[in-house]
């Protein structure tokens, strides 16, 4: 144990070291390879806000397409005048880096709850060290923050289902109330893990001793409590919403189900056939890269694959062989098993509802699930002292579950090297408006995050996802009619993305609405808006 503790103490040293030197001195280029376009979107909703000017994104309109929480963190950011546009984006990163400490903090004391004091931090050293995590860190988005409260909410629920705290104390399920509401505010999907929480807490704890197992009334007490607690901190955003929108659905939910429908082909399958695809292109894209970046052939990959699984497999069968060690072993799984079955359900729900995967956007508690899903395991064997391979056996798959995270490895590897392309084609961007756009006058994009903060002329956003005011127009086929009643002058975007979305959704007939006038040295290319006849 002793040695697992420095090893993997030394790699979350390194791991905060390096984000913070990159936070503090890397230089642009770097960060904004190392942000997403999202995380800007961030940054400009936060900046409007700190400037008195609302929840909005272009300043023309307000938008609720974002998760209010990380933007009303990031705003304090903006109270001050920045020389460069790159000082909030490292303030940010070091708040980010801040969240992720106190997350390390979170896994360790929910998993200290069920194991000993040196195995919780190990569980800390693993989330602080992950590589995934500190990726989320660096990316601008709300996932540290919500990795952050699910770690908080699931050493609560441990506490409940332990028998450690009872559904019948007030405060143990006002407590929970509140981080629930503090959850679904950090991203909203995250009502699924609250959800799964609570049913566990009101169905699965056990009773207290004074009280029976079968008094419905009391676990119904127990989670309205917490329902009522959730509810007033939800209150304020929702209310907002009703107030300025009248819906409480965000606007990038739509926005992403338009993205899509212009991004499927004509006859596509549907349903399970399509999951099943995406599934198969996704598992081939794993292939491709770790081959390509490795120079092994598929075959060795699989092979190695299929070696790791039957490791993992013995690991297992060696702890369910012994019937006190499967006991054990099953009522830790039972307690934190939520962030896991979140995962597994907003991808579902994302998939069948939104019409895509966005894999990373439940990264954060699916790092927390499994290093709690590791952890046990490795100290369920641990505890039983076996032979010395066995041992190493255990430590190397629990390592292997917490830290390498192969699967979101792909995605995130991914997105790394999309942002360090798309860096000069957005500081081009900019620069080319600044010269060719008068002051006053509107520019819009569809991928409009880097491009928005960035650029001295208001930025319109046409995907929707931070644009309410568009979004009907879109649905309706109408996007040339919206460039036209909102006075943008050029759009400026990718050419296979902009007319992708310009067949979508601006008519049959898109192409006299629009005409190309300039092509960037990056390859974006700007359309003129053309006046309507």
């Amino acid at each position: 144990m002793r040695l697992l503790l420095i090893v993997f103490g030394l790699l979350a040293l390194v791991g905060v070291s390096l984000t913070f030197l990159a936070a503090v001195g890397g230089s642009e280029n770097l960060l904004l390879s190392l942000m997403k376009d999202d995380g800007f979107y961030y940054l400009q909703l936060a900046k409007n806000i700190a400037q008195g000017h609302g929840a909005t994104f272009d300043r023309i309109a307000p938008t609720n397409g974002f998760h209010p929480l990380w933007a009303l963190l990031l705003a304090p950011v903006f109270w001050i005048q920045h020389g460069s546009p790159y000082t909030p984006v490292r303030l940010a990163i070091l708040l980010a880096l801040a969240v992720h400490l106190a997350a390390a903090w979170a896994v360790r004391r929910a998993a200290s709850r069920w194991t000993d004091p040196s195995t919780g931090l190990l569980a800390g050293f693993f989330y602080a060290a992950n590589p995934l995590a500190l990726y989320l860190v660096v990316s601008g988005m709300e996932s540290p923050l919500l990795a952050l409260l699910v770690a908080l909410l699931v050493a609560e629920s441990i506490a409940i289902q332990k028998g450690d705290a009872t559904i019948a104390d007030r405060a143990v399920m006002a407590r929970i109330g509140i981080l629930s509401g503090f959850c679904i505010l950090a991203r909203t999907d995250a009502v699924l893990l609250v959800a799964i929480v609570l049913a566990a807490a009101v169905f699965l704890a056990p009773a207290p001793p004074a009280a029976p197992a079968t008094s419905v009334g009391m676990r119904c007490r127990g989670a309205l409590r917490a329902g009522l607690s959730a509810i007033a901190i939800l209150s304020p955003w929702l209310l907002w919403n009703l107030s300025r929108f009248g819906t409480l659905v965000q606007v990038s939910a739509r926005a992403h189900n338009l993205h899509a429908v212009s991004s499927r082909a004509p006859g596509a399958p549907e349903g399970i056939e399509r999951f099943l695809k995406v599934g198969s292109s996704l598992a081939g894209g794993v292939f491709n890269t770790i081959s390509g970046r490795t120079g092994l052939p598929k075959a060795a990959i699989a092979g190695g694959l299929v070696a790791v699984g039957a490791l993992l497999a013995w690991w297992i069968v060696s702890l369910l062989a012994d019937r006190e060690d499967r006991r054990d072993l099953g009522e830790r799984i039972r307690w934190f098993a939520a962030p896991l079955l979140y995962a597994a359900a907003f991808l579902a729900a994302a998939f069948f509802f939104l019409g895509h995967i966005r894999s990373w956007y439940i990264a954060g508690p699916l790092v927390v699930g499994s290093i709690l899903w590791a952890l046990p395991a490795y100290y369920a064997l641990r505890k039983r002292a076996p032979r010395a391979r066995g041992r190493l056996a255990s430590a190397l798959v629990a390592a292997g579950i917490a830290v390498g995270m192969l699967p979101l490895g792909f995605v995130f590897t991914n997105e790394f090297v999309y942002n360090a392309k798309a860096i000069q084609c957005w500081k081009e961007a900019s620069d080319w408006v600044a010269s060719h756009v008068e002051p006053g006058e509107r520019v819009a994009s569809f991928n409009s995050g880097t491009f928005g903060y960035l650029s001295p002329r208001t930025v319109v956003n046409l995907d929707c996802v931070v644009n309410n005011r568009a979004i009907s127009w879109l649905e309706q086929g109408r996007l040339i009619p919206y460039l036209r009643e909102y006075r943008i002058r050029v759009v400026i975007d990718d050419p296979g993305y902009a007319r992708r979305y310009f067949g979508a959704y601006g008519g049959a007939d898109w192409r006299d609405g629009v005409a190309e006038i300039d092509t960037l040295v990056s390859g974006l290319v700007v359309y003129a808006v053309k006046a309507a006849d």
